[in-house]
């Protein structure tokens, strides 16, 4: 039997009010005004040292903004090659090197990312890039290649810097090791990040010529910098020993003021690492650009109330439009965040806390709950009929076609990665589930490409009722089992799972 859930979550974030804060800074401003006719000297020591707080909040927001940035870019390179390293030692030998160079060609336009994937052999030759032509140039010295070939448990590797013998650009190389069938040293496959492009990124973010942003590897390789090096040590410029880096290497984040050890100039820095990766970024801000408009005022100290009043509420209406344009960034970042850019369904990510806050509810209401897991027949077919443009609408249709078929606002539907779609039904039984499922299967069989055989999904469906100690991870292991079943059974299909009795989850009838 399937009831109505009592709210519905939210699938993805809504219109959010901005911090009440905004609504009150103008009115503090005016209480400042009247209050500097008798305490001019204590309102400007007072403002000057909430303007360098508010930069320093401003500087360590724009820390974490970068690093994230960084972050997800590296972890989109990392996909990258692992989809292209998948689908090449799949290859016979028998294909030669022109079908590895389709791959990782084929991997680069669909990514659009301005980088370049090579493929070297085990003997540390260039076999092919997805940019520029190639003629056996030796890769075989490079730091990445050594690190890959001699320690098989590398994983991905960020290398130092250095020319691109394709182009001569400056770039730095992230790769992972090539293993035969037998396990043994196949060759490298490497993404070479130009870093023009993060300088580029650099730029855009400085406000003060003072200012000073720098990409820097743990071991104290520098990899951008914005200014630009130049004379103070050019291209790999290694801080390693300096007492700067070392304050940057005991903590993963960090502020302090310090003399820059490269062009003498006074600043605060703020520093953070970047995620899993052996890199830290660094924004500082000249003290004379953050401190110079209230020394002017300071030694000034006989400015007219006036003037003073309306710099205090200029200040204050430009902090309130700064908080109100961080405010939407960061809500466009948490709907960025919970979305599949693809499909417009919510992510794994967002699936799984969503899935984790409704197991316990159910498990305090000791109300049931259901899961199906939809995964799309033969799709690798599919993509090879009409391929990956005509992949990717069938994946939207899908998608389409699961969101209508849910008619409760409680019931909730992800994109779990892949071909592969999760949903979950609370308050659902299993005959009420498999009706769902199977309206489901129903509706997307129906729904045919233009020009091409009928797109077909299996379905594996798990209900039970939540007990407080459980999670949701048994009932999605039940679900996926199921699902491999109606793989396994022909396809096309809805299949139940029953669920083994425990502490944790009881069975309802199938």
């Amino acid at each position: 039997m399937t009831q109505t859930p009592p709210s519905q979550p939210d699938q993805l974030p809504k219109d959010a009010v901005p911090p009440s804060a905004t609504r009150w800074i103008i009115p503090g401003g005016l209480l400042i005004v009247l209050l500097v006719a008798v305490l001019t000297t204590v309102s400007l020591w007072e403002a000057r040292q909430n303007a360098l707080g508010n930069e320093q909040r401003q500087i360590g927001d724009l820390v974490l903004i970068t690093s994230q940035d960084i972050q997800r870019h590296y972890e989109l390179y990392d996909l990258l090659l692992r989809e292209a390293a998948a689908q090449i030692v799949d290859l016979p030998p028998s294909r030669g090197t022109g079908a590895p160079a389709n791959i990782i060609r084929r991997t680069m336009d669909a990514s659009r990312i301005p980088a370049e994937m090579i493929l070297i052999s085990e003997s540390g030759k260039l076999v092919a890039s997805s940019r520029h032509p190639t003629n056996g140039e030796q890769a075989a010295d490079r730091d990445y290649f050594i690190i890959q070939r001699d320690q098989p448990a590398t994983g991905l590797y960020l290398s130092r810097p250095f020319r691109n013998r394709l182009d001569q650009e400056p770039c730095v190389a992230l790769s992972r090791r090539l293993t035969d069938s037998h396990g043994n040293f196949a060759g490298v496959l490497a993404i070479l990040v130009p870093l023009q492009s993060v300088r580029e990124m650099f730029a855009s973010l400085t406000r003060h010529r003072s200012d000073a942003i720098s990409l820097i590897r743990l071991d104290g390789t520098i990899l951008v910098r914005q200014p630009d090096l130049g004379s103070f040590g050019g291209f790999g410029l290694n801080v390693f020993g300096r007492p700067n880096f070392q304050r940057m290497t005991t903590t993963p984040q960090g502020s302090f003021t310090s003399t820059s050890e490269i062009d003498r100039v006074k600043r605060y820095y703020v520093f953070s690492r970047v995620g899993d990766l052996p890199l830290i970024v660094v924004v500082g801000v000249g003290m004379d650009a953050v401190t110079a408009p209230w020394q002017a005022q300071w030694l000034a100290g006989a400015a007219t109330s006036v003037v003073l009043c309306l710099l205090i509420l200029g200040a204050a209406v430009a902090l309130r439009r700064e908080m109100l344009r961080r405010f939407e960034i960061e809500q466009e970042f948490l709907r960025l965040s919970q979305t599949d850019s693809l499909t417009g369904l919510p992510n794994r990510r967002h699936f799984d806390e969503f899935g984790q806050r409704e197991w316990q509810r159910a498990a305090r209401q000791r109300s049931s709950i259901a899961v199906l897991m939809v995964d799309i027949d033969h799709f690798k077919q599919v993509n090879d009929r009409i391929g990956h443009p005509g992949g990717d609408r069938v994946l939207r249709e899908v998608s389409d076609i699961i969101r209508a078929s849910l008619h409760r606002p409680g019931d909730f539907a992800g994109r779990y990665g892949g071909e592969e779609f999760a949903i979950i039904l609370p308050e659902t039984d299993a005959p009420a589930a498999a009706h769902v499922a199977e309206r489901i299967r129903a509706a997307i069989e129906a729904n045919t490409a233009e020009g091409v055989a009928p797109v077909t999904v299996s379905i594996g469906l798990a209900a039970g009722l939540a007990a407080p100690k459980g999670t949701l991870a048994e009932m999605m292991i039940a679900a996926d089992h199921a699902l491999y079943r109606a793989k396994e059974t022909g396809r096309n299909r809805v299949v139940s799972s029953h669920v083994a009795r425990n502490d944790n989850l009881r069975p309802l009838a199938c």
